[in-house]
C-alpha cells in the first residue's frame, strides 16, 4: 500500500485547483473575450468563492499571463522543431503544424492575439525592431531563415523583417480560418498552400 504524505497530497490538490482555474478562465476568455474576464466569473465557473482564485492569482492579468505562457511554449516548440531539423520538407511541415496548432486554439487564440490591451501587447507584439531578441518563437523562425540559401547573405535585421512578415501572414490566415470556422479539409488545403507559397521565397 502506497501512503501519500500530506505535503505531497496538498501539492497535488493545489496543482489541480490551479489547473481548474486556468481551464475555467480559458473557456470564459474564448467565449466572452479578455475584456469580460473577471475573478468573480472564474470563481462562479468552478463553484468556488473568489477568495480561492485570489489565493492562486492576484488578478485576472496573472491568469491571462499563465494561459499565454502555456500556449506560447507550444508555439515555440513547433517553430523550434523546424529550425533544428531543417529541410524544405520539414520547414513546410512546420508551417502546417503551426497553423494547425493555433487554429485548434480557436477563439482563445484570436481573442488574445487581436487584443490591444497594453499588458497583452507586452507578450504578443512582434513587429518592433529587435522583437526576435524578445520572442523565442520569432527568433526560432529567424533561425529557420538563416539556414535557407536565399537568406545566406542577409543581415540579421533583414532576416528579422522577413520573419515578422511571414509570422504576420500566417497570423492573418489563422485568424481568418478561426473567424470563418473553416472546415478541416479546407483548413489543410490553405495551410499546405501557404507553406508552398512561403517556400517559393527560398528557392
Amino acid at each position: 500500500m502506497i501512503i501519500i504524505s500530506t505535503p505531497v497530497r496538498k501539492n497535488k490538490q493545489q496543482a489541480e485547483m490551479r489547473a481548474a482555474i486556468l481551464q475555467s478562465a480559458r473557456v470564459l476568455l474564448t467565449h466572452n473575450g479578455i475584456e469580460h474576464l473577471s475573478i468573480r466569473k472564474v470563481a462562479q465557473q468552478i463553484d468556488y468563492s473568489p477568495a480561492i482564485v485570489y489565493h492562486y492569482f492576484n488578478n485576472k492579468e496573472e491568469i491571462i499571463d499563465a494561459l499565454l505562457e502555456e500556449d506560447y511554449e507550444k508555439i515555440v516548440e513547433v517553430v523550434k522543431t523546424t529550425a533544428e531539423y531543417y529541410s524544405k520538407k520539414d520547414f513546410k511541415n512546420g508551417i502546417v503544424a503551426y497553423i494547425r496548432l493555433v487554429t485548434d486554439m480557436g477563439a482563445f487564440y484570436k481573442n488574445v492575439m487581436i487584443s490591444d490591451l497594453p499588458r497583452i501587447l507586452q507578450r504578443t507584439s512582434v513587429l518592433h525592431k529587435g522583437a526576435a531578441q524578445e520572442r523565442p518563437a520569432l527568433e526560432a523562425l529567424c533561425s529557420d531563415l538563416r539556414v535557407c540559401p536565399a537568406f545566406a547573405n542577409q543581415s540579421d535585421a533583414d532576416i528579422e523583417l522577413a520573419a515578422q512578415i511571414i509570422w504576420s501572414t500566417l497570423f492573418g490566415l489563422a485568424t481568418r480560418i478561426i473567424i470563418e470556422d473553416v472546415d478541416k479539409d479546407q483548413k489543410e488545403r490553405l495551410a499546405e498552400q501557404a507553406a508552398e507559397l512561403i517556400l517559393k521565397m527560398f528557392r
